[in-house]
This record gives structure tokens, C-alpha cells and sequence, in this order.
């Protein structure tokens, strides 16, 4: 019995951290209504920059809710997302989705072939945190070889401004959260891609709550648990959930829009 609870321990403790992290971004996202805000700035682009089309492919779609709005313009979906619980919920959301769809419980970009193989929208909505800088250059060129010529791909992320990435950043300095700033910085090695940046759309969701549940997940999803052992850390979590429950918390992001010019 000791050697399968020392197997299953593992497998557990990935639950319970997978699971408090979907809570904490959802309470973040809702508290700031993001959703509506992303939804808003991707549509402009796709209007703007002659999105749409047939194919929509969403690279760490989330719990869905983006992916479900969105997607009513296509007629082929594929959302993909690593995290069990969170893919668990898209699924649920893109249930009622009328078209076509491939969904994968997976990182992108994977081994095996895609359902549809070339995408007229792509979508990457606050994901690209969880691909290392150093692997930007090779995911863009997964992302742009499943691209159509003229196709477009937006791009959220947090702006080095924001608010929300400074608490995370204070919480682990030795990792630096990355930013758009970061992504805007490439452009050179985006063009080598036949990737070209076309538009920059800042937004500013403001996260507010006065429920004490909700700010106590925002909370530790932003300082990684709430690390309480140091005296400036116990600091920092009374100044987050002082703003929290007054001015708020800037949740500044920048909706960057590519276009695959060959």
C-alpha cells in the first residue's frame, strides 16, 4: 500500500496545483471581466486585418469562454490546452459549437498531425508565458507553417506595465514574467517566419472584488501561493488584497496582431 500512495502522491499534489491554478486565473479573469476585453480587441483585428475565414485555431484556449465566442465566425475549430481541468471546462463551452472542432489536451505544438491543416485566425491569448524565450523562434514557425498566406494570429499578453505582472514578479524575481514588450522586440525574427506585425491594441482590465474567496485565489495565483514566510512577502499580500478591494489591480495587456505574408 505505501509503494501505490508514494506513486499516486505525485499525481495528486499535480491536481491540486493544476486545480488551483484554474481557480485563481478564473477569479482573476472574472473580477475583470477579461474576457469581454479580449473578445472586443480580437474581433476589431479580425475585421480590421481580414481575419475569419473557415479555420480558427486557439493555442491554450483556457476554460473556453474566448474560444466559444469567437468561434461562432468559423466553421472549423481546434483549441488546445495542457491543463486537464481547464480543458475539461472548453470542452463544456465549445459544446454547443455547430462546425467542426479538434480539441486536444495538449501543449502546442505536438508530434501528431492536426485534424485541419491550415488556419485562417490563429489565437494565442495569454499563453505564451508558458513557452521559454528561447523557444519563441520554434513555436512561431509551427504556428506560421499551419497558417494560410494572408492568415492572420493575435497575440495576448500582459504589457511590462501591468500591475498583475509586477506581483508575480515580486513573488518569484528570479524568473522574469514575460511581456509583450518582449514579443515586439522579436520583429526581425518574426519577418524571418513570414510572420508581420500589423497592429498593437492596448487594453486595461481593472481586477476588482470585495469577496474575500475571490481575493484570496487572486492572490495566491499572482504570489505563487501567497509565500507568507518572509515578512516583505506578508507585505505584499496586504497591499494586493488592499488594492483588490479599493482602486484595483491593473490587469494591462496588448492584443498584437501577425500576419503571415508568405
Amino acid at each position: 500500500m505505501q509503494s501505490n500512495i508514494s506513486v499516486l502522491k505525485p499525481k495528486i499534489e499535480r491536481f491540486h496545483a493544476q486545480r488551483e491554478y484554474t481557480l485563481g486565473y478564473l477569479a482573476l479573469s472574472y473580477s475583470c471581466n477579461e474576457v469581454d476585453w479580449l473578445e472586443k480587441a480580437s474581433k476589431t483585428a479580425i475585421a480590421a486585418f481580414g481575419g475569419g475565414g473557415r479555420s480558427f485555431m486557439d493555442i491554450g484556449c483556457g476554460d473556453g469562454r474566448l474560444t466559444k465566442r469567437l468561434a461562432a465566425s468559423f466553421e472549423k475549430v481546434s483549441f488546445f490546452e495542457p491543463n486537464p481541468i481547464s480543458f475539461s471546462l472548453a470542452k463544456s463551452h465549445m459544446a454547443s459549437f455547430r462546425g467542426q472542432t479538434d480539441s486536444r489536451n495538449n501543449a502546442f505544438p505536438m508530434d501528431q498531425p492536426l485534424r485541419f491543416d491550415v488556419f485562417d485566425t490563429v489565437l494565442i491569448s495569454n499563453a505564451l508565458y508558458h513557452v521559454e524565450k528561447t523557444e519563441w523562434q520554434s513555436f512561431f514557425s509551427a504556428v506560421s507553417a499551419n497558417m494560410r498566406k494572408r492568415g492572420i494570429c493575435i497575440v495576448a499578453l500582459l504589457n511590462e506595465d501591468a500591475d498583475t505582472k509586477k506581483f508575480v514578479n515580486c513573488a518569484n524575481p528570479s524568473k522574469e514574467m514575460l511581456a509583450a514588450e518582449d514579443l515586439l522586440s522579436i520583429g526581425g525574427t518574426l519577418r524571418e517566419l513570414g510572420l508581420e506585425i500589423q497592429d498593437v491594441r492596448k487594453i486595461n482590465p481593472m481586477v476588482r472584488t470585495h469577496t474575500p474567496d475571490a481575493s484570496s485565489l487572486i492572490t495566491d495565483f499572482l504570489l505563487g501561493n501567497a509565500r507568507l514566510s518572509a515578512s516583505t512577502d506578508a507585505e505584499v499580500v496586504r497591499e494586493v488584497r488592499h488594492r483588490l478591494a479599493a482602486d484595483g489591480i491593473s490587469n494591462s495587456q496588448s492584443v498584437i496582431t501577425l500576419r503571415k505574408m508568405r
